[in-house]
């Protein structure tokens, strides 16, 4: 929960700026159909809900991530000189002269089946859906408020005109 916050809180500036970026400008005569794509690209409940959205979409992707392969690699060089009288060889004897070691190490694992990351990836398609879907559905409320209040001001301009003839 407290991640989902952060990432909103992180977010959040980003697709503000976005918003204003990619959107048109509000024109000086202003249509039904402009309020309508005004208030589902400008709303802020719809861009709340589309960050919901990008936020399920990304933990989608942490879950998947849990069936891929899993490579790690380290390099190591070290300069070493050995004392043979450790080892006890028969007929040698004394330290060697340094030489260079070069280790290379290359791991890789692999989840054969893992139900339980199956299963957390199907909620997460699921989850990742819904917000979609959740996104797109408070889109098209703020588009009916903002026609709304778009057919309000209409009426009320009607009546002003009305009352000073």
């Amino acid at each position: 929960m407290r991640l989902a916050l952060l990432l909103l809180l992180l977010a959040a500036p980003h697709v503000a700026g976005q918003a204003t970026d990619t959107t048109a400008r509000i024109p000086a005569r202003l249509s039904l159909l402009d309020a309508i794509r005004l208030g589902r690209s400008r709303g802020v409940t719809e861009t709340l809900a589309q960050l919901n959205a990008r936020i399920a979409d990304a933990r989608n992707g942490e879950r998947r991530a849990e069936l891929l392969p899993n490579i790690s690699a380290s390099a190591d060089v070290s300069r070493r000189r050995l004392n043979f009288d450790e080892f006890g060889f028969p007929g040698v004897s004394g330290v060697g002269d340094p030489f260079n070691l070069f280790a290379f190490q290359v791991r890789g694992s692999q989840t054969v089946f893992d139900a339980a990351a199956l299963a957390r990836l199907r909620a997460g398609r699921d989850t990742a859906a819904a917000a979609s879907l959740d996104a797109r559905a408070v889109g098209e409320v703020a588009g009916a408020n903002a026609a709304s209040l778009y057919l309000r001001v209409l009426g009320l301009e009607e009546t002003v005109r009305a009352r000073e003839d």
